[in-house]
């Protein structure tokens, strides 16, 4: 039986319901079993379960084979960790890409399985990392994947003490309805679509750097901080050759040897005196036909 709990989804029993995100509640005396939304009850002697989704984004499939889990990336959780034989395989494929973090994140078969969206965001929030930051170093995959394994373990044992998250993630200042707010810090909060989801983001730290990775070439040897150097130096090439196109009259004509110098006056010489002689023959012309 596989049950995919999608945005929403989530399991609750008579006496024990889960709270949308950060905590579970004992003998709720408000709760109702089952809960609205529920879409399957499952029964064992005694005992009742209810799976319950409000924006049915999740799924229930019954099956013979395990083909389903087979074809998800590692987990999250138990193979992000630094000692796990794909931490090196995950870290690997969260570097270099051309597709933007978060939504190489959230994609279940691509690197890494079980991150959901306010999960990715709080990741990308404690790296400092815009969402849709592409080509991410090997320093800052690492980052990634061991933040990862920390807010997921954490998260883990504060539903099992049914106590809240930590008052300095992101997770306890983005429920605001998409209105900007303040982290823990008073930084502003804000959210933006990255990876087809609503994003929360704090711009002053989560900097988005376009030109990361676009020098680098196709073996991946040449870093940032060498391609730099190359793209100042090639403008400043075009500086000096706009500056040379820009000769003046006086240049050029001080660059003219001294034959040349006497054909440019001679010939501005006879210009002039040509000018002179036709207007000449105009005025002679216009006093003759005065006459007649």
């Amino acid at each position: 039986l596989y049950l995919h709990m999608g945005t929403t989804g989530r399991l609750v029993s008579p006496d024990m319901s889960c709270s949308w995100g950060n905590q579970y509640i004992k003998d709720d005396e408000e709760a109702k079993f089952p809960p609205k939304y529920t879409y399957l009850i499952l029964n064992c002697g005694d005992r009742k379960v209810a799976f319950a989704d409000p924006r049915k984004f999740g799924s229930v499939q019954l099956s013979d084979n395990l083909l389903a889990v087979d074809e998800l990336a590692p987990d999250g959780l138990d193979e992000t960790n630094d000692a796990s034989d794909h931490f090196k395989t995950i870290t690997s494929g969260v570097a270099n890409q051309r597709l933007g973090i978060k939504a190489l994140l959230l994609d279940q078969k691509r690197v890494v399985s079980g991150v959901g969206n306010w999960v990715a965001d709080e990741v990308l929030y404690q790296c400092e990392i815009h969402p849709d930051q592409r080509n991410l170093t090997n320093k800052q995959a690492t980052t990634v994947v061991k933040n990862l394994n920390s807010i997921l373990s954490i998260a883990v044992e504060c539903l099992n003490q049914y106590q809240a998250y930590p008052e300095t993630w992101l997770f306890s200042y983005r429920w605001t309805k998409k209105k900007p707010g303040k982290d823990h810090k008073g930084r502003n909060l804000t959210f933006l679509q990255s990876g087809g989801r609503t994003s929360a983001i704090v711009m002053s730290i989560q900097k988005l750097r376009k030109s990361q990775g676009q020098d680098a070439g196709k073996s991946g040897k040449r870093s940032n901080k060498d391609a730099a150097p190359v793209k100042n130096e090639s403008a400043a090439n075009a500086q000096e050759k706009a500056k040379g196109a820009k000769k003046t009259k006086r240049e050029i004509i001080d660059n003219i040897s001294p034959d040349q110098k006497k054909k440019r006056e001679k010939s501005a010489s006879t210009s002039e005196n040509g000018d002179l002689n036709f207007r000449r023959s105009r005025r002679l012309a216009n006093i003759r036909h005065a006459g007649n």
